[in-house]
């Protein structure tokens, strides 16, 4: 499943956001709110988003499941650097598949154009190991070629 493009917390007006706070009691905490906060804006995004009611009660029942499992620890929550790379990556190879130039691709993606071209050649490159290899693999009666560690003697040294 991918994640959907959702809005930013800080374009949502006091109006959008008053059904999550009507939750909010002095006992919560920055963190629970900040996570109902995220989990909301989430909610209210979705290609098929509920309510506002039935996304802000949502949100805090999910605030509630966080607390009961993870409260009291720190758990490291990783940026999705990783993933945002490879979405970006796979947006830059359908703007190149639909044919538009290095320099337009890199505008719409925010990247350089040379970034682009290096992302392309990955790719090719990646491409040609896999057809390669499979290739090698399928010729019938091939041994499989054995690899030496560097420095290791040849064995046809001599012969």
């Amino acid at each position: 499943m991918q994640p959907t493009n959702r809005t930013v917390l800080q374009h949502l007006t006091k109006e959008q956001i008053s059904p999550l706070e009507a939750f909010f009691t002095a006992q919560w905490s920055d963190a629970w709110r900040d996570f109902a906060r995220s989990f909301y804006v989430t909610l209210i995004t979705r290609p098929k988003p509920l309510s506002m009611d039935a996304s802000a009660e949502l949100a805090v029942q999910l605030v509630y499941g966080i607390a009961r499992d993870f409260g009291g620890t720190q758990p490291y929550i990783p940026s999705g650097a990783g993933y945002a790379f490879e979405e970006r990556r796979k947006r830059v190879l359908e703007l190149i598949k639909e044919g538009r130039d290095y320099l337009e691709v890199a505008r719409m993606t925010g990247l350089t154009s040379s970034r682009v071209r290096n992302i392309e050649r990955e790719v090719i490159k990646d491409r040609r190991k896999k057809t390669t290899s499979k290739a090698q693999e399928s010729i019938p009666g091939r041994p499989k070629t054995e690899t030496h560690p560097k420095g290791a003697a040849s064995p046809f040294k001599g012969l």
